[in-house]
């Protein structure tokens, strides 16, 4: 399993992607709404992006741990096998 450096995530499609919807949506809000749908437009613009992203990594991250975990208890039923032996 090969772990990715911080370039290889800041570099990824899916961050950058992230990144210009939340800087479109800061540049809505900086240059002022008329009104009440086009503000939810732009808050929108930065918390939906950000919220997949977290996830996204979060699952990611949650199956590298699995399979971690899963490899040390392989790990360990083969040691107490050797012991017993």
């Amino acid at each position: 399993m090969q772990k990715r450096t911080l370039k290889e995530k800041l570099t990824s499609r899916k961050f950058l992607l992230t990144l210009v919807s939340v800087i479109a949506g800061i540049a809505g809000l900086i240059t002022g709404s008329d009104g009440v749908a086009e503000y939810i437009t732009e808050v929108g613009l930065i918390v939906v992006p950000t919220i997949v992203f977290v996830a996204a990594e979060g699952k990611i991250d949650a199956a590298s741990v699995r399979k971690i975990t899963e490899t040390i208890s392989e790990v360990t039923r083969i040691e107490k096998e050797n012991d017993a032996k």
